[in-house]
C-alpha cells in the first residue's frame, strides 16, 4: 500500500470505510467504490483528489478503474491530498492543532 499510487477502497459494512483513511495515510490516491460513501469533513474539505466510482459502474465494467485513473490528474491530486492528509489524524501531542482535533475545534 505504501508503494502504490492508487488504492481501491470498496465500501465496508457501513457508508464510511477505514480503507479510505488507510489509503490517504499511506500516501495513495483512494479509488472509492460505493453508492453512499460518507467522507469525513465533507462540508469543509474539497475531494476532487479522490476517484469515485458507483457500484454498478464498477460491476458492469471492472476496467472502469483503469479508465478513471487514466483520466485523472495524478500530480495535482497528490498535492491536494498531501495538503489535507493530517486532517484525518487525531494527533495527541503538541502538534494537535494540525490534526483532526484542531480542525474540529476550529
Amino acid at each position: 500500500m505504501y508503494e502504490a499510487t492508487y488504492c481501491i477502497c470498496p465500501k465496508g459494512d457501513t457508508p464510511s470505510t477505514r480503507r479510505f483513511f488507510n489509503a490517504v495515510l499511506a500516501g495513495c490516491i483512494p479509488i472509492t467504490i460505493s453508492d453512499f460513501l460518507i467522507l469525513p469533513f465533507k462540508h469543509f474539505l474539497e475531494y476532487s483528489w479522490i476517484i469515485k466510482l458507483k457500484e454498478d459502474q464498477f460491476i458492469k465494467n471492472s476496467t472502469s478503474i483503469i479508465e478513471a485513473a487514466n483520466k485523472f490528474d495524478l500530480v495535482s491530486a497528490l498535492k491536494k491530498m498531501k495538503k489535507v492528509r493530517n486532517r484525518y489524524i487525531y494527533i495527541d501531542d503538541e502538534n494537535w492543532e494540525d490534526g483532526a482535533w484542531g480542525f474540529i475545534i476550529k
